[in-house]
């Protein structure tokens, strides 16, 4: 319960605060922009998030249902992997499942949230990471972009298998690239990544 605590501080508060900042705002200054802001949409944002908050929303969704796995049976069995076959199966029918309570946010990203513990025991091994291989992964997300958005025309909105794989090569290449950028010891692009962190 402390864990799921820590987050409604570093999650639900800035959620919420920021929210109801902003769309008052938008009320506000509704009238000079082409918004039309108003107070329904202000008393909406709880139950469906406006703009970028979504992440703060969704991200709080998926800690609350990775700290309940992480406690179950399951999981202390030795089950993850299991549970993010489970969360493979939701993403890649997320569309027919639908976006009622929200449950959506949970079909969309659970699958990164679930990989990203189940893989963290391996992170150490990627600092020994060759360049080849780093070069490699990011050329093969540069073609599977290339294939998914110019080839076949697709965008976010297309789920499926592509856009999972996509989003996988996408994010070992982010992890490859950084890792090299690291072995530069570049100071100011590495005070840039903590200051960033913060936001």
């Amino acid at each position: 319960m402390h864990f799921v605590g820590n987050k409604v501080d570093t999650l639900v508060y800035p959620f919420a605060i920021w929210s109801t900042t902003q769309d008052a705002i938008q009320i506000l200054l509704s009238r000079y922009t082409n918004g039309n802001a108003t107070v329904t949409d202000m008393q909406t944002m709880y139950v469906r998030p406006h703009d970028q908050f979504w992440f703060l929303y969704a991200l709080f969704m998926n800690v609350v249902l990775f700290a309940l796995l992480y406690w179950s049976e399951a999981y202390k069995r030795g089950w993850p992997f299991l549970i993010l076959a489970i969360t493979v199966v939701l993403s890649l029918f997320q569309g027919p499942i639908g976006e009622g309570f929200n449950v959506d946010f949970i079909t969309r990203f659970a699958v990164f949230y679930i990989a990203g513990a189940c893989f963290m025991p391996f992170v150490r091994k990627l600092e020994s990471i060759g360049v080849g291989a780093i070069a490699l992964i990011v050329a093969v997300f540069a073609v599977l972009e290339y294939v998914f958005h110019v080839t076949f025309g697709l965008n976010y909105e297309c789920t499926g298998v592509f856009s999972l794989v996509l989003a996988c090569f996408g994010i070992a290449a982010t992890i490859c690239v950084s890792v090299w950028t690291a072995r530069l010891r570049i100071d100011w692009l590495g005070k840039l990544g903590r200051v960033s962190m913060q936001i």
